[in-house]
């Protein structure tokens, strides 16, 4: 099924709707639920679930793309599809670079807190 996936060897519509929407909301659901159960999660949980998500995310990303490419349909929904896909791989890209900058200057600011003289 994964190997399937990835090479677009579902429709469209399933791609993208329960690999891309019900998948990915699944999924965040299920990270939260760990994340809020409990009272202090590590950095490295943190930062494995961060991972499992992106790869996730780059997971449906080309599986969709592949998926439209091979798509005999209406044109412009694969259009879309790609479309949508490119801009949330822009996102998610975007996101991760974020997290990393935030984990970052966290820890400069744990090593030289400007609250402390």
């Amino acid at each position: 099924m994964i190997r399937h996936f990835w090479h677009g060897g579902y429709s469209l519509g399933a791609s993208f709707w329960l690999m891309g929407v019900v998948g990915s909301v699944a999924l965040a659901g299920i990270l939260a639920a760990v994340l809020f159960s409990l009272d202090d999660p590590s950095l490295l949980l943190i930062l494995a679930m961060s991972v499992l998500s992106m790869a996730y995310n780059a997971w449906i990303v080309v599986g969709i793309w592949r998926s439209a490419g091979s798509y005999s349909g209406r044109q412009s929904y694969a259009y879309a599809a790609r479309a949508l896909m490119a801009v949330f791989a822009i996102y998610s890209v975007a996101s991760l670079m974020l997290m990393f900058y935030m984990l970052l200057l966290g820890g400069a600011v744990m090593l030289n807190p400007p609250f402390i003289k």
